[in-house]
């Protein structure tokens, strides 16, 4: 199903806020794999054994960290 967008604004805010903590004026795509597990975990469901026992926030770091950043 994916996020509403009121979490991707909320997504777009933090990982802006991330890279503001950092002293840089843009973001990063490590930026939203940084902050995107503390906007989903309590929104995104893992259904049957998707997680493979993981907790939430565990199983998204470790999803994301697959996805190259460099786009």
């Amino acid at each position: 199903e994916g996020l509403s967008p009121r979490p991707m604004l909320g997504l777009l805010h933090l990982a802006k806020a991330w890279a503001l903590m950092h002293h840089r004026d843009s973001v990063h795509p490590d930026d939203v794999q940084i902050v995107f597990p503390h906007v989903a975990t309590h929104r995104l469901q893992l259904q049957g054994d998707n997680g493979h026992g993981r907790k939430p926030a565990v199983f998204y770091t470790q999803w994301l960290t697959k996805i190259p950043s460099e786009i």
